[in-house]
């Protein structure tokens, strides 16, 4: 399968049963509102965005294995890829720049979602954005993402309500009312855990 793009910076394909998706990202901290050529190419470029550098540092290793499908039509032998994985801590702070550079609903619900959802809950993804901010060192602004989740605190403010909608859009059977307070009290919950462990 041929890769396509609508924005020249993501990319998807079918490799066999396999969707692949590739995105090419720049961190930088001002000028954001364009994207950069890459080396080598006369189509693909990297979307500018402040602050996904920290998902990079201690990345989590992952084995994944290769459908006999794709190592057939590609002639590969391996039987699985070694592929790095940003942490929790890094997902989030990443997440947390894409949400306030790009303003898509899908960054915001997905920023919400992974901080309430993971097996440590909001105090679990305070504890490890605190941990990566520490690894990241000047890669990781922590006012982004103290930004970035202050903005779920109110239970009737945009983002619990982005967040509520999706949840009852792909069929949580909660409230959207409960939804909202979900997210307001994740939220409440992550800043005081951040925060203490400054």
């Amino acid at each position: 399968g041929d890769f396509t793009s609508e924005n020249r910076w993501r990319w998807n394909a079918t490799l066999g049963d396999a969707r692949v998706r590739l995105e090419f990202l720049a961190d930088v901290w001002d000028h954001t509102a364009d994207t950069v050529s890459l080396p080598g190419s006369r189509t693909a470029v990297a979307t500018k965005l402040a602050g996904p550098a920290a998902a990079l540092v201690d990345p989590e290793l992952r084995d994944l294995p290769v459908p006999p499908s794709v190592r057939a039509q590609f002639g590969v032998e391996t039987d699985a890829v070694t592929l790095r994985f940003a942490n929790l801590g890094g997902y989030l702070l990443g997440k947390a720049a894409a949400a306030q550079s790009r303003m898509l609903h899908k960054d915001k619900y997905d920023l919400m979602y992974v901080t309430l959802y993971n097996p440590g809950g909001a105090a679990g993804a305070a504890t490890a954005v605190a941990r990566q901010l520490g690894l990241a060192g000047d890669v990781a602004d922590p006012g982004a993402i103290r930004a970035a989740i202050a903005k779920f605190v109110e239970p009737d403010g945009a983002w619990a309500g982005v967040f509520a909608d999706t949840m009852v859009a792909t069929g949580d059977t909660a409230t959207e009312a409960q939804l909202r307070t979900d997210a307001a009290i994740g939220a409440q919950t992550f800043l005081e855990v951040l925060d203490a462990s400054a």
